[in-house]
């Protein structure tokens, strides 16, 4: 057997093998933006951040209390004076919410 016939045969499958490689490489970082990121239900990776940070990553809607405080009703309560969320309250219908990797509910 001709050994360029079998360099050729090797050429063509290495070549092959390369395209699916660089097309799954460039495939996994949509793939991984698909799903829900669990760490934007963890309350306390808010802590100091913007209030509207907050309805952004969790998509809620806040109400404002009074003075610096904000509230999804019967839900969780935020304290941001200056807009800088200093502490979280939880209310009863908090299920979803996470505070230090524990669900609450």
């Amino acid at each position: 057997m001709n050994i360029y016939r079998v360099y050729n045969r090797v050429k063509a499958k290495l070549r092959m093998l390369i395209k699916t490689a660089l097309l799954i490489m460039l495939l996994i970082p949509f793939l991984s933006g698909c799903r829900i990121d669990e760490a934007d239900y963890e309350l306390t990776n808010y802590t100091g951040k913007s209030v509207d940070t907050f309805e952004k990553k969790t998509k809620t809607q806040l109400t404002k209390d009074s003075n610096g405080v904000y509230k999804i009703e019967g839900v969780l309560q935020l304290m941001a004076p200056k807009e800088a969320i200093t502490s979280v309250t939880l209310l009863e219908g908090a299920k979803e919410y996470k505070v230090f990797g524990v669900v609450i509910g």
